[in-house]
């Protein structure tokens, strides 16, 4: 039998250089045979590549596999991005008589709303489903075939959130960008556009924080809003930073004491004769200087206060000029100050590894907090009490997108979670 694939792709190149076309594309099955030792795929040269073309698999056995590819400008590779599929064997098959969706609540096989399909081994259709009857807020739609020997599939399911759109929707009239950490709607890095419309293409130029980890994956996030004021969830994708010589391991963390910013950062070795230059921002990527120290002989260890403390997010990174006019950065720490009378929703940090925090402004006495996977499915269920600041463990979730939903009766909040 002979199997192929049909891919739509698109990649986009996520190195420390901006403005660098993606000269070449590879791909893998399974198992990574290394860098640059892929099969090619022809491309045009562009700064993002969509890739429309058929992937030819003789040696495959039935089952689940992962189609990987990955681009490569001037800098070279980035990171590889993955589509599961599965090959079967079609020849003797039952076809696809019957399809029925439902949302939320399973009524049983054969008794949710049927589709109406064309008859087929595979089914593509696009189908335009009423959501008129479900409430604002996160919904889940599930879908389920019969075949012509009677028996029903599993079900597919989807979450989605219903927020009142109509055709006379609001035009999307401004968009923003932040790095790893959310500063907030419409705190973030603004995104110049050409005007409003109902859907927004723009090229743009992406400023890189300097100082971001190189060892580790980041997050850039992109969020919109309608010509009503109401701000999106945000639209992420990860992106490695590729090492600089001028990196220099500067370690920096900063925390908040009382009613200023502590400031405390090292390193492995020690620079003499330099300057360390204090620089603050608050979207984490405009920074500027708020304060400068000159380097001292055999210390390792430094540490400086900030009592001029924004509302909401404080991002903080360490400067260092050698007396040859080379510089390095350390990595972004950021602290977090509360506004009881603004500050209606937020979250931090955000992605989170261990712990994140939400303040939600409310009056009532506890709090309902969900945590739903990509799949719609309820992963973490807590009740807590209100307080200024809520601390919820999140060590035991998989790494990956979630939704966070918080309801205190009332009013209710959603947001995106990132799981590192």
């Amino acid at each position: 039998m002979k199997k192929i694939i049909t891919a739509f792709l698109c990649c986009v190149t996520c190195l420390i250089c901006l403005g660098q076309k993606i000269k070449r594309v590879e791909y893998f099955i399974d198992n990574d045979p290394g860098v640059g030792k892929g099969k090619n795929i022809s491309i045009a040269q562009n700064d993002t590549v969509l890739i429309n073309t058929t992937l030819q698999m003789p040696n495959l056995v039935q089952g689940v596999h992962v189609l990987y590819v990955r681009a490569a400008n001037d800098n070279g590779w980035g990171l590889t991005e993955n589509y599961p599929f599965t090959v079967t064997d079609t020849a003797g098959s039952p076809a696809i008589i019957n399809a029925e969706y439902f949302f939320d609540n399973d009524p049983g096989a054969a008794k949710a709303t049927t589709l109406n399909i064309n008859a087929a081994d595979t089914v593509r259709q696009k189908l335009a489903l009423s959501t008129g009857s479900l409430s604002d807020g996160m919904h889940t739609l599930y879908v389920r075939t019969q075949s012509s020997s009677g028996k029903w599939s599993l079900t597919e399911n989807a979450l989605f959130y219903v927020t009142g759109f109509s055709k006379d929707a609001p035009k999307l009239n401004a968009a923003e960008y932040f790095v790893d950490v959310d500063p907030g709607p419409g705190k973030a890095k603004k995104i110049s556009l050409s005007g409003s419309a109902d859907t927004i293409r723009e090229t743009i130029n992406i400023k890189v924080p300097a100082g971001l980890d190189t060892a580790a994956n980041h997050y850039l996030c992109i969020r919109v809003r309608n010509v009503d004021g109401a701000w999106s969830l945000y639209e992420l994708d990860t992106f490695k930073v590729k090492a600089s010589a001028a990196f220099s391991n500067i370690d920096l963390y900063a925390s908040l004491d009382g009613d200023h910013a502590s400031l405390n950062w090292s390193t492995p070795t020690i620079n003499a004769n330099g300057v360390y230059e204090l620089e603050k921002s608050a979207n984490g990527i405009d920074f500027e200087a708020i304060g400068k120290m000159i380097a001292v002989p055999q210390h390792k260890s430094y540490h400086a206060t900030d009592a001029k403390l924004l509302r909401q997010f404080n991002y903080y990174r360490v400067k260092y000029t050698d007396a040859f006019g080379n510089s390095s950065y350390s990595n972004s720490s950021q602290v977090y100050v509360s506004n009881k009378n603004s500050d209606a929703f937020v979250v931090f940090p955000n992605p989170a590894k261990a712990v994140v925090n939400l303040h939600f402004a409310s009056n009532k006495a506890t709090l309902m907090v969900n945590i739903f996977d990509a799949g719609g499915r309820n992963v973490k269920t807590v009740i807590v009490p209100v307080s200024e600041t809520i601390s919820l463990n999140v060590s035991a979730l998989a790494a990956g997108n979630y939704l966070l939903h918080v309801s205190d009766g009332e009013r209710v909040a959603t947001t995106k979670l990132v799981k590192q």
